[in-house]
């Protein structure tokens, strides 16, 4: 019997430590990605939810690093993403290949990422994309110009 309230207590903590994880991401993302959040709720787990959304981070902040250069990653408008070209897509996964989010410091690690790990990751923005083109939030879905790894 102990150790099915065990499983329950690491549950819930685990469910908790995920929520709060959405809850920090999007205090960082643009608020159109609430929406986005509540949109897929319904069908994914809350693990895969705080995945994409980690995922969606990193890509607004490879956003604010090289295209926006210095705009904060909240302030990446629908505007700005309406605007992205197959050829951006194109150097966002070139740039997962390997990265550092701070070029200067020199504590920072490398991340590398496998095809599989890109390819993932591509998935996560564009299921972004989708969400605010069915939702009428941008005019085009630049996100299908990506080719997928």
């Amino acid at each position: 019997m102990m150790n099915e309230y065990q499983t329950i207590d690491y549950k819930d903590k685990l469910h908790e430590q995920y929520q709060n994880k959405i809850n920090s991401l999007l205090c960082v993302l643009p608020d159109y990605c609430v929406g986005y959040e509540n949109y897929i709720r319904n069908h994914n787990s809350i693990k895969t939810r705080m995945e994409y959304l980690v995922d969606i981070y990193n890509f607004f902040r490879y956003l604010s690093l090289n295209k926006y250069k210095g705009r904060n990653t909240r302030d990446i408008t629908l505007e700005n993403l309406a605007k992205l070209t197959g050829f951006d897509f194109d150097d966002y996964l070139s740039w997962l290949t390997s990265y550092k989010f701070d070029v200067t410091n020199e504590n920072e690690k490398l991340k590398e990422n496998s095809l599989a790990s890109k390819k993932r990751k591509l998935m996560a923005v564009k299921s972004l994309f989708h969400f605010l083109y069915v939702r009428d939030l941008i005019p085009c879905n630049p996100s299908e110009k990506a080719i997928t790894p």
